[in-house]
């Protein structure tokens, strides 16, 4: 991943994660999962 897009991601939104595995059925160690912890570390 690019650096300016790295930076370009929202901070802090530790709900589109929780939103994802409940709505969108990731499990914890899905690559969608990992994906939104390592971008928006949690």
């Amino acid at each position: 991943m690019s650096e300016s897009v790295r930076n370009e991601a929202p901070k802090g939104n530790a709900d589109l994660c929780t939103l994802g595995k409940k709505y969108g059925g990731w499990r914890a160690d899905s690559p969608e999962s990992r994906i939104c912890e390592q971008t928006y570390g949690h």
